[in-house]
């Protein structure tokens, strides 16, 4: 299952490093999983690949999961999308 991944920061703009956190965010998702940084300015964009039937709902919960790590907290989700096998 591949799936993108956005993220809102709660906290100001400005207050944090957004690559950092992608990178602390990344680690947190399960190894097995192929894990790529689309997009870290403002908003984050993750793409994953599961490599099996994941389901869209596991990987919502994984990544809520990885949020709840204090580090970083100040991430929410914004959605969890499903991407065309290519």
């Amino acid at each position: 299952m591949q799936a993108e991944i956005r993220l809102h920061r709660t906290n100001p703009p400005g207050t944090g490093n957004s690559q950092m956190d992608a990178i602390r965010i990344l680690g947190l998702l399960p190894r097995e999983w192929t894990r790529h940084l689309s997009q870290a300015d403002g908003d984050m964009v993750l793409r994953v690949d599961t490599a099996d039937e994941t389901t869209p709902a596991q990987i919502l919960a994984a990544a809520a999961a990885a949020l709840a790590d204090p580090a970083v907290a100040h991430w929410r989700l914004s959605a969890c999308e499903p991407l065309a096998s290519l």
